[in-house]
C-alpha cells in the first residue's frame, strides 16, 4: 500500500483514491474480509483515513475492489468492532478513531 496526504473518500474520486490505497491488500493467504478489514486499519493508522471521513458504501467498495458484498460487510463489522468504525448502522461506515 501507498501512503500519502489523507483521503477525502466522499468527495468526487474518493472511493478511487481509497482503492488506489488499497493496491495489493488481497495477496497472501487467508479471508479475505480479514485482509480488507487490517488493510483499512493501516490506513487509519497511518493517517489516511481520517476521523470522521465516510466510508464508501458496502456495494461501492465491493463494485470497486471486484469483491462480494458480504466481503465488504465483514470487514466493516470486524472493524466496528474493533473501534475502528462508528460502530451505528445504517449511517454509513465512518472512521470513528486512529488506533
Amino acid at each position: 500500500m501507498v501512503s500519502g496526504a489523507p483521503i477525502a473518500v466522499s468527495s468526487p474520486g474518493g472511493t478511487d483514491a481509497l482503492t488506489g490505497r488499497l493496491k495489493g491488500w488481497s495477496a497472501g493467504p487467508g479471508a479475505l474480509y480479514r485482509k480488507l478489514a487490517a488493510a483499512l486499519a493501516r490506513l487509519v493508522e497511518e493517517g489516511s483515513l481520517a476521523k470522521g471521513e465516510r466510508l464508501p458504501s458496502e456495494r461501492v467498495l465491493a463494485t470497486a475492489l471486484g469483491i462480494s458484498r458480504t466481503t465488504v460487510v465483514a470487514a466493516y463489522n470486524e472493524l466496528r468492532a474493533a473501534g475502528v468504525l462508528d460502530g451505528r448502522k445504517g449511517s454509513g461506515a465512518r472512521v470513528d478513531r486512529h488506533r
